[in-house]
């Protein structure tokens, strides 16, 4: 119960960084910023459903969907958080960080060979990039590639 309080103020406090004078947000910013402190407390089913609202008033917000995911698997529901970005690299396939995420899950769920073909197309979409070649990195040495995996973990 502590924990939860310290971190909810640590929270709080960040968001007032600058000042908590704020110009009004929109609805869809306020459900993000709204689901992403549920999750941060651990209220993943309260997260689910703010940042649902979130994504379906703007479904090409990646970090609003993102979230969802996280949230999704929080909640126990690893197949929803595959679904829901999956939905969202149709709608937005020129993504990296949506594709970064749907490997991630992917792993996460054990789909080693899904995991990989989504990490490489985020490797396409933003060569060089550092999360994206530990991720393959990571997974290629899984499976024992170990050529390969030199070559993203360098």
């Amino acid at each position: 119960m502590t924990h939860t309080w310290i971190l909810s103020a640590l929270l709080g406090a960040l968001l007032c960084l600058g000042g908590c004078q704020r110009a009004p947000r929109g609805e869809q910013e306020d459900l993000v910023r709204q689901g992403r402190l549920a999750l941060a407390r651990g209220e993943a089913t309260r997260a689910v459903s703010l940042l649902r609202k979130a994504v379906k008033r703007a479904p090409r917000r990646d970090d609003a969907r993102i979230l969802l995911a996280q949230a999704l698997e929080k909640a126990g529901k690893p197949g929803a958080a595959e679904q829901s970005l999956r939905e969202g690299v149709s709608e937005r396939p020129s993504s990296p960080d949506l594709w970064l995420a749907l490997g991630r899950v992917r792993v996460r769920r054990g789909r080693y060979d899904a995991a990989i073909r989504a990490l490489q197309r985020a490797g396409k979409l933003r060569p060089g990039d550092p999360e994206v070649a530990f991720a393959l990195g990571q997974l290629y040495e899984r499976h024992r590639l170990w050529d390969v995996a030199r070559s993203h973990l360098r």
